[in-house]
């Protein structure tokens, strides 16, 4: 029987410039960066849509986002890291989500542009050029779909239906001017 599943796809966080000489997958977070990582999972525990399975890009910058979010949502399992989330492209990222194990409920994948949008849209309106989906992310930048099925493994493209997508600038502003949050974010 097919159950509703909620599955998060996260670009990672605001990053800084790569150094002269330095590798992109070495690049870190801002400080900003860092700030919102944290508010994302802030957002995620008091929606009660915490992770219970996080996979992350082996780059340092998405490694850290998700350190951030997981500590700060109360996720207490193991990340799995995945290499093939830097550079690997929409076919890698379905091939990854198809392997998570059965009983996740709310998985959380991190990774980088341009895959999380092309993989947004994959999921949303498949290869239906007529109907395509063009989902613009921000560093940051948070997605929820729905999607109903009995095993990860039959995941396909124009599967999921976009529930939220909501961004750094706009937790910031939930998070000033709402008491629930600041409660949250202060503990």
């Amino acid at each position: 029987m097919k159950e509703n599943r909620s599955l998060l796809i996260l670009r990672h966080a605001q990053s800084a410039w790569q150094e002269p000489g330095g590798a992109d997958i070495e690049r870190t977070l801002t400080l900003s960066g860092v700030a919102d990582a944290r508010r994302i999972g802030v957002f995620l525990r008091v929606s009660a849509l915490a992770p219970d399975f996080i996979m992350t890009s082996s780059a340092l910058r998405a490694l850290r986002t998700t350190e951030l979010v997981a500590e700060t949502s109360g996720y207490g399992e193991a990340i799995r890291e995945e290499k093939s989330l830097y550079g690997g492209g929409v076919g890698e990222a379905m091939r990854l989500l198809r392997s998570l194990p059965d009983h996740c409920r709310i998985p959380l994948l991190v990774g980088h542009n341009p895959t999380v949008e092309a993989l947004v849209s994959e999921l949303i309106s498949g290869g239906n050029s007529t109907a395509r989906a063009s989902v613009q992310m921000a560093a940051g930048a948070l997605v929820c779909l729905r999607v109903a099925l009995d095993q990860w493994v039959s995941l396909k493209p124009d599967s999921c239906e976009l529930q939220w997508m909501i961004h750094p600038g706009l937790l910031e502003t939930m998070i000033t001017h709402h008491d629930t949050f600041r409660l949250f974010e202060s503990s």
